[in-house]
C-alpha cells in the first residue's frame, strides 16, 4: 500500500491528554506522531471534527517536558472485539517551543528505529 503522508511516523510512548469542551481523554497508547498530527487509541468515542487542546508529557529523568498544541479530530475509530478505537489529530497550531521539542522527540525516536532496525 502506498504511504500518501507528507512526514514522517513513528510510534511513541509518551502520556497523553486531550481536552476538548465536552471531554478530557487520557491515554498512554498513542500509536504514533508527525509533526503534522498523532493517533492516540481511546475508548472514548470522538466526533470529527471536534476541536481540543493536546499535551504530551515527556518525562526524561528529572526533566518534565509538557509538549501544548491545538488539534482536531480527523478520524475516528470506534473500538470493536478485533481492535482498539482511536482518533487521528491534526495540529492545528503549535507554538515554537512544542513544536521543537517534537521535532526532537521524533528525530530520537527515528533514529532509535533506524539503529535498531540496523543491529538485526
Amino acid at each position: 500500500m502506498l504511504n500518501k503522508r507528507m512526514r514522517v511516523r513513528v510510534p511513541f510512548d509518551v502520556e497523553i491528554h486531550f481536552d476538548t469542551p465536552d471531554d478530557q481523554i487520557r491515554s498512554k497508547q498513542l500509536q504514533d506522531i508527525s509533526m503534522n498530527g498523532l493517533y492516540l487509541e481511546t475508548d472514548t468515542p470522538v466526533q470529527m471534527g471536534t476541536i481540543g487542546t493536546i499535551k504530551l508529557h515527556l518525562q526524561s529523568g528529572d526533566q518534565h517536558i509538557i509538549i501544548t498544541a491545538n488539534g482536531k479530530v480527523t478520524r475516528s475509530i470506534a473500538t470493536d472485539m478485533h481492535a482498539p478505537g482511536g482518533i487521528g489529530i491534526e495540529f492545528t497550531e503549535i507554538d515554537t517551543e512544542s513544536s521543537i521539542h517534537l521535532f526532537n522527540v521524533i528525530k530520537y525516536q527515528l533514529n532509535d528505529d533506524v539503529d535498531d532496525s540496523t543491529e538485526r
